[in-house]
């Protein structure tokens, strides 16, 4: 996935007039990419590359921090940080090339983790009636449900609070949002 990423910045990066260039899609219902057929097309040049997502940014932490776990999945799935540390090694090696391309860094400062819930609920309500109207990137996918929701932004949990703490020293813009999704606040840390 990294590589795919790393190869679609070159090609937007040094498109021209003629080129084209498929742009991978998410599939948020099957947590996955969806199909090469339903990627987006970009043709000609690209003035501004965005490229967004939960972790995007994200260093890796201390081998300290990964000792103590921070929710009942890594307590009882995780006992030997086998997992957490697979994901620091991916931070500190393949992830620092994709994100050191970044000019701009900007975080959508949630309010709290405890947010992060309720709006993955009100997304998984947006996706079932993506589906039900024959939305074709979410056909034939599951929606989850609260506890599969639950169970599913744990894995997330650490990162989401390392960022809330770190990003913010790193981050070129802040733009601080409410539990409505509101942005109550914004922030320009460096010059650009």
């Amino acid at each position: 996935a990294v590589q795919l990423g790393m190869d679609t910045f070159s090609q937007l990066i040094s498109a021209d007039c003629k080129t084209t260039t498929k742009i991978p899609r998410f599939n948020k219902a099957n947590d996955d990419r969806a199909q090469i057929d339903l990627w987006d097309v970009h043709n000609g040049e690209t003035d501004i590359l965005f490229f967004e997502g939960w972790c995007v940014g994200t260093t890796a932490q201390s081998e300290e921090c990964l000792r103590n776990s921070v929710n009942k999945l890594e307590r009882e799935e995780d006992p030997d940080c086998i997992w957490r540390n697979y994901v620091n090694e991916a931070l500190k090696n393949e992830y620092v090339d994709m994100f050191s391309k970044i000019d701009q860094l900007v975080l959508l400062k949630v309010p709290s983790f405890d947010c992060v819930y309720q709006w993955r609920l009100l997304q998984e309500e947006k996706l079932r009636l993506q589906r039900n109207a024959g939305n074709p990137l979410n056909s034939g996918a599951s929606v989850m449900s609260k506890a599969e929701v639950a169970r599913f932004i744990q894995h997330y949990e650490r990162l989401t609070i390392h960022n809330l703490k770190d990003m913010p020293n790193r981050a070129d813009w802040i733009f601080s949002l409410n539990e409505k999704h509101e942005v109550y606040e914004s922030i320009k840390k460096k010059s650009s």
